[in-house]
């Protein structure tokens, strides 16, 4: 199965906790970060209509397309977000969806 994804990729942000110093704290994503993998949901859905099945390990491939920045004069930039961000982005927003749990992703191969 391939699925391209038409628009720019986005690292998953940690989650955040404020009200720790009120005693009240509360966890939640960055806005940036849910709207993504929302969007990929809705994408994935449209593309499988049920998981791969359970115990099946699965191997994913993954290629995003960054643009270069501007002030990089290496071929490969070596910049933050960190690669690893991206998939996780990626896998969160498929399970459940391509697959029960990341779990099942037994080899996984990814580059920019």
């Amino acid at each position: 199965m391939n699925i391209f994804i038409p628009f720019a990729p986005v690292a998953k942000a940690r989650a955040r906790t404020v009200g720790i110093s009120t005693g009240t704290p509360h966890t939640y994503t960055p806005k940036k970060t849910e709207e993504y993998e929302e969007e990929l949901r809705w994408l994935f859905k449209s593309q499988c209509r049920s998981p791969f099945t359970k115990g099946i390990p699965l191997k994913v491939e993954i290629t995003f397309f960054l643009p270069k920045p501007k002030r990089c004069k290496n071929q490969w930039p070596v910049t933050r977000p960190d690669l690893d961000n991206y998939v996780k982005a990626v896998f969160d927003a498929a399970n459940g969806i391509l697959w029960h749990d990341d779990s099942l992703c037994a080899d996984k191969e990814k580059q920019m």
